[in-house]
């Protein structure tokens, strides 16, 4: 596993462009000449690892750790990174049952995530050793026991980021705490990190000592070792890091990994956006309506509930007794179309709309694991009613209601997860055209064009909440109709956001049942973001503005948290604003944001405004809030300032300060 990591040692990746970006240049490690085991057979012990390379016993507790990890990958000059994932059978952690989280869906990745955590162990830390996500400036000091670099991006060679750490309090064994360094920014797509760790200490105040691989490593030790034809890649690694001022004799541990490409992460979606718009050119998007319930209040006239037909990319997924799905491909690892399938929708129309008004549309996103049903909150109503809008919603299939028995029991074994965030990516795509159907088909569709609608094709909205706000960022990236966007008490990340949502409570239980080791379960939330990318909005705020798709419209999005929320971290928010994918982050949110400078309102472009209920801000840590107020989530969307921000912000693309500069705090 020598070559890899070598390679990118000394050739630093540089790959942004999506979909056609160039295949990196590699170095041939295997020229380089690595130290004979009869140099200096008595110099070193043994160090145990494996004859077939299946862990990195940098981080002996856990096979897979550190993670992410250029140990796991191998050269391969058809993917855009020139790399591919590379885990055998048994490198990943197995169940209850002994079965092994399987990594082929993986080893179609040609890096890691761009956002989720970077996990150790190191059994007697003492957790204040670390800066947390209150101190994620301090991770930039000279001192940081935490350091993290980014080689070969635009400008330096070698770019200094900020991260925090945090252990994982979940689990009551201290010595079974995993340490999650996470980054606190985005990361950029088809780029090389390297993350080193130094000067910690365990809990009785002593120094924490390296691995025995490592310090074989660090202190040129390895050879007669099994680690021995890795000592040229960690000789260079160590280099990068001594021009940066950063002592190899003081690490404690350093490694280096590569982010997936674009085309990796979004291959997938832009390959099913471009296959169902071809079928609707062809096709247009048939509507086929199930019922029309009429008289359904003070301000919605009538309601419609049916299907669409959008191009369907997936074929039967059977597992433990359940059938989902998953991507259908061809030879060459590319999505290809199965066929067409009925997607639902549910429409409100307004009584504003019966005298032929032209009325927009707003689409909402649902709530985790909800429906198109939620478009019947009594706001949106409301709303619809006095803004000359048409309200759409359709499922966000993978996570929709209908999901939840399959997520429980995929939960047993992690190896079918690629199920859920492949069934999520043509959600996203559907959730596309359903828009372009109706913009341009609805009001044709005989039972509606006899109640004299009128649809207004330059004004598309979207408003999603909770799920529909993490989701919401994705959906919006890829859209070619809509360019403005509201995210309702949002997040991204969802390997971040998991361990701190009250949501996610029940599926740990059943997680922690399935993988009895804190260990293990800490990695797979992490191994699993890699493949939760193509649809998990922390792949997709970079291409909203800063770097839109091919063929897609630059795109804002007002984000509109909640101080406290109980089910989605508002420190993912914060991410977002600290990273170079153009968020501004309004005044008066509540306290301060480290690395991150207000922007005064008005703004025109995306930005975070938040919205207090005097709940308290939740102590840094991967666990839910909890305090005597109640959960705030639902409460933003009910104010009408809330609503009035919004809709200005849909019109005009100004973010406006609706309270006056108190920072949104009702009673």
């Amino acid at each position: 596993m020598s070559r890899p990591l070598l390679a990118l040692i000394l050739v630093p990746v540089m790959l942004t462009a999506c979909p056609n970006a160039p295949v990196a240049p590699r170095v041939d490690a295997e020229a380089v000449d690595a130290p004979s085991s009869s140099d200096a057979a008595d110099v070193a012990p043994e160090i145990a690892v494996p004859a077939e390379i299946t862990c990195d016993p940098l981080v002996p507790s856990v096979c897979a750790l550190p993670w992410p990890n250029s140990h796991f990958l191998t050269p391969d000059p058809s993917k855009s990174t020139g790399y591919r994932v590379n885990l055998q059978p048994t490198t990943l952690p197995a169940n209850r049952d002994g079965i092994h989280v399987n990594p082929a869906r993986l080893g179609l990745m040609d890096g890691f995530s761009v956002g989720g955590a970077f996990v150790v162990h190191f059994p007697t830390l003492d957790p204040a050793s670390v800066p947390d996500e209150e101190a994620v400036a301090e991770s930039l000091g000279d001192g940081s026991p935490l350091l993290l670099f980014e080689v070969g991006g635009e400008g330096a060679a070698m770019k200094r980021l900020p991260l925090w750490g945090e252990v994982d309090v979940r689990e009551e064994d201290e010595e079974r705490r995993a340490l999650f360094l996470r980054p606190a920014t985005l990361l950029s797509e088809g780029r090389r990190y390297i993350v080193a760790i130094r000067n910690i200490v365990a809990r009785d105040g002593a120094p924490i000592a390296p691995s025995e691989a490592f310090a074989a490593l660090r202190d040129g030790t390895s050879a007669g070792t099994n680690v021995a034809s890795r000592q040229p890649a960690f000789d260079a690694l160590f280099e990068l890091l001594e021009q940066q001022g950063i002592a190899r004799s003081e690490l404690v541990l350093a490694w280096d990994f590569v982010t997936a490409s674009c085309t990796s992460i979004h291959g997938d979606a832009l390959k099913v956006r471009q296959g169902a718009f071809a079928h609707v050119d062809v096709n247009g998007v048939p509507f086929s309506i199930d019922s029309i319930s009429d008289e359904e209040g003070e301000h919605i006239a009538f309601e419609v509930q049916g299907t669409f037909e959008v191009a369907d990319f997936q074929r039967d997924y059977a597992f433990q007794h359940v059938v989902w799905s998953v991507f259908q491909r061809d030879a060459d690892e590319e999505v290809e179309q199965t066929g067409t399938r009925q997607a639902e929708f549910r429409v409100r129309v307004p009584w504003s709309a019966l005298d032929g008004t032209p009325h927009g549309v707003l689409m909402h996103g649902h709530g985790l694991n909800g429906t198109h049903r939620q478009i019947r909150a009594g706001f949106y109503d409301a709303l619809a009613n006095s803004e000359n809008l048409i309200v759409v919603g359709a499922n966000m299939i993978g996570m929709s209601s209908d999901d939840v028995g399959k997520i429980s029991t995929m939960i047993y074994n992690l190896s079918h997860f690629h199920a859920l965030s492949e069934r999520v990516t043509q959600a996203l795509v559907e959730h596309l055209v359903l828009m372009r159907g109706m913009r341009d088909y609805f009001d044709d569709v005989p039972e509606i064009m006899a109640r004299g609608l009128v649809i207004d094709p330059d004004h598309l909205y979207y408003s999603g909440i909770s799920q529909g706000g993490i989701y919401g960022a994705s959906i919006m990236a890829l859209s070619q109709d809509m360019t403005r966007g509201h995210l309702g008490v949002p997040g991204n990340n969802y390997s971040l956001l998991l361990l701190r949502s009250v949501d996610f409570d029940p599926f740990l239980l059943g997680l922690s049942l399935t993988y009895p080791s804190a260990l293990d379960r800490a990695l797979l939330l992490s191994v699993i973001q890699g493949l939760w990318d193509s649809a998990d909005s922390a792949g997709y705020y970079r291409h909203l503005s800063v770097d839109p798709f091919p063929e897609t419209p630059s795109h804002s999005v007002l984000l509109a948290s909640a101080t406290g929320d109980y089910q989605v971290a508002l420190v993912s928010n914060e991410v977002a604003t600290r990273s170079d994918v153009g968020v501004a982050l309004m005044p008066d949110y509540g306290k301060h944001v480290p690395l991150v400078e207000p922007t005064p309102y008005p703004h025109v472009g995306s930005a975070l405004v938040n919205y207090s209920f005097g709940n308290p801000w939740p102590a840094p840590g991967a666990v839910p809030p909890k305090d005597e107020l109640g959960d705030p989530h639902g409460k933003p969307r009910k104010l009408q300032w809330h609503n009035d921000q919004m809709m200005h912000f849909f019109r005009t693309g100004e973010v406006i300060d609706v309270c006056g500069g108190d920072g949104c705090t009702p009673d």
